[in-house]
C-alpha cells in the first residue's frame, strides 16, 4: 500500500496554492461580502431603533447618515456663503446673518447642529409637516439657493464648492432633499 502522503507529495504546489485561495477567501472576501450585505440592508450594528414616532422611525444607520449629509451640508452652505460674501453678496435667505465687524457667517438660515437630538428634532418635524400637507419642491428649493447666492456665484462654481465641502459625498439630490427637510 503506497503512503498517503504521496499524492501531497506529488502534487504539492496545486495543494498549497488551493490553501492559499480557501484563506483569502475565508478571511479576506467573506467579511468583506458580509460587511456590505449589512450596509445594505441596515442590519449588524446600524440596525437598532434611536427614534421612534408616529409615522415613522430611525435606526443607527439611518441617523449616522443623517448625521454625516447634514454636516456635509452646512459645510456646503458655510463655503458658499463665504463665497457669496467675498463676491460683494450677502445671501437674501430668512435666518442668514453675516457679522461684518468678525466677518464670519453666524447663521446660515438653517439649523446648524449635526447633534442626532436636532438632526432627529427635524426628521420628526419634516415629517409632520409632510402629513399636514406641506411640503417643499425642487423649485422652491432651487428659488432658495439662487436667494442664498444672491446671483454673485456661476452654477459651475457652485457644483466645485459642493464637490469640495463634501468631499464628493454629497450630490446635488442630496442637497436638494436635506435643504427640503430643513
Amino acid at each position: 500500500m503506497s503512503n498517503p502522503f504521496a499524492t501531497f507529495r506529488k502534487n504539492q504546489n496545486y495543494w498549497m496554492a488551493g490553501l492559499v485561495l480557501l484563506s483569502i477567501l475565508a478571511f479576506v472576501v467573506a467579511p468583506a461580502i458580509m460587511q456590505i450585505q449589512q450596509s445594505l440592508t441596515g442590519g449588524g450594528s446600524g440596525g437598532g431603533v434611536v427614534v421612534r414616532w408616529n409615522g415613522g422611525q430611525m435606526t443607527v444607520a439611518d441617523m449616522q447618515n443623517a448625521v454625516q449629509k447634514h454636516g456635509s451640508l452646512v459645510r456646503f452652505l458655510s463655503d458658499l456663503a463665504q463665497e457669496v460674501v467675498e463676491a460683494g453678496g450677502e445671501p437674501k435667505v430668512p435666518g442668514f446673518y453675516y457679522d461684518h465687524q468678525s466677518k464670519q457667517v453666524l447663521r446660515l438660515g438653517i439649523e446648524t447642529n449635526s447633534d442626532e437630538e436636532s438632526i432627529a428634532r427635524t426628521r420628526i418635524l419634516a415629517d409632520k409637516a409632510k402629513q399636514l400637507g406641506v411640503e417643499f419642491s425642487d423649485a422652491a428649493v432651487d428659488e432658495f439657493i439662487v436667494a442664498f447666492c444672491d446671483r454673485k456665484v456661476s452654477t459651475q462654481r457652485i457644483a466645485e464648492i459642493l464637490r469640495e465641502a463634501s468631499g464628493g459625498h454629497l450630490s446635488n439630490f442630496d442637497v436638494r432633499e436635506q435643504l427640503k427637510q430643513e
